[in-house]
């Protein structure tokens, strides 16, 4: 999307003057502010992009690499939360056992599961991640969500935290890993 953008500038410098240009520049390499107007009058607001707030608390794997993607503040309906993309060097399954390990001696509780799916391609090709769930104990509802690719591209992964369980957003139900 960078190249994309740098590429418009340069072949057709009036898209200088478009809002809506220098907010997809702030979301590829700042932080772009939004606001989101819900049904029930609720206004959350988020910043999308790079430099968007990471929480302390959001206890990253070793040796990863997390670029933000989004921050969204708490509302009375809706948890504050974030996500990222995230890069890991070796075997995607070591890099989970010792994420997992992190987070229990940090007193956070894990489980792991394995999902498997078809990604959306011609032909299909097959999509495996293994995604850790953390949760506190108590009053302390924070949530640690973190997906690493076993296939086809061992490595990546994405990152999701939220300040309290989020509607809708359960844990898949395969087996271990």
């Amino acid at each position: 999307m960078k190249g994309f953008l740098i590429f418009l500038a340069f072949a057709f410098p009036v898209v200088l003057a478009s809002p809506t240009f220098w907010t997809l520049v702030a979301m590829e390499w700042g932080a772009s502010p939004v606001t989101y107007h819900y049904h029930d009058g609720t206004i959350q607001h988020a910043l999308l992009g790079p430099k968007s707030p990471w929480p302390e608390w959001a206890i990253l794997p070793d040796d990863a690499r997390l670029t933000v993607r989004a921050w969204y503040g708490e509302t009375p309906t809706n948890p504050g939360s974030g996500f990222g993309d995230l890069g890991i060097r070796g075997k995607p399954l070591d890099a989970v056992a010792a994420y997992a390990a992190k987070l229990r001696d940090a007193g956070w509780r894990t489980e792991t599961s394995l999902f498997q799916a078809a990604l959306p391609e011609v032909p299909p090709r097959r999509l495996v991640t293994c995604i850790v769930r953390a949760t506190r104990e108590g009053d302390d509802r924070r949530v640690l969500q973190v997906s690493f690719e076993l296939e086809p591209g061992p490595g990546s992964g994405a990152f999701h935290w939220a300040t309290r369980p989020m509607p809708g957003w359960a844990m898949p139900k395969g087996e271990t890993c």
